[in-house]
Order: C-alpha cells, then structure tokens, then sequence
C-alpha cells in the first residue's frame, strides 16, 4: 500500500515561571514577537494583568496582518508585521524595531 508521512504537533501551554514573571516586570527594553494568535491569547490569560499592559505596551511584531489585527483588539498599538514568518525575517525587524526604539 502507499505510505504517508504527516507532521502532527500538540500545542502544549506551559507554566509562566515566577523568575520570567519579574524580568518582565523590570525590564526597560521589551519587544515581543508573536507567531500564533493562540499563543497572544494564552500570555493574556496567564500572565498577571500589570505585566499583561506592558506587553502590549511594547512595540510587538507579528507575523501576518490577521495577527496585527488580533493584537490591536487585544489593545496593543505598536505592532510591526513581518515580511515573512521565518527567522531571518523576524531577525531583521527585531533588528529595526530596537534601531527605532534607540532612536526615541
């Protein structure tokens, strides 16, 4: 018979730890990079609501323009879209976001 492959991942949310917790809340230069819309709405719901508003306070980027517009009704106002979802691509605007942010 004929074969077939598949790839099959299980999306698995792990627990925030306390140590993480406290680095966001007292780092001064944050950019946060999303891949998945799932993964935006599970820092929204496990993360406490002070380091939750300075998230979305910081410049984010996303990776397609159906994420730019989940985020921005999440309440973020800063977000930068990538020219594709690979790492070069994600580097390079990181790279940009914190050459804009150094600017300020």
């Amino acid at each position: 018979g004929d074969v077939y492959k598949r790839q099959v991942y299980e999306r698995v949310q792990l627990p925030v730890a306390n140590g993480h917790i406290e680095t966001l809340r007292s780092v001064n230069d944050l950019i946060s990079v999303w891949t998945s819309n799932s993964a935006a709405d599970m820092a929204r719901e496990t993360l406490p609501g002070d380091v939750w508003k300075k998230v979305l306070a910081a410049p984010a980027l996303v990776i397609s323009t159906r994420m730019q517009h989940h985020l921005k009704a999440m309440g973020a106002t800063n977000i930068e879209v990538s020219k594709g979802p690979g790492n070069p691509d994600l580097l390079q605007a990181i790279m940009r976001i914190h050459e804009q942010q150094a600017k300020i």
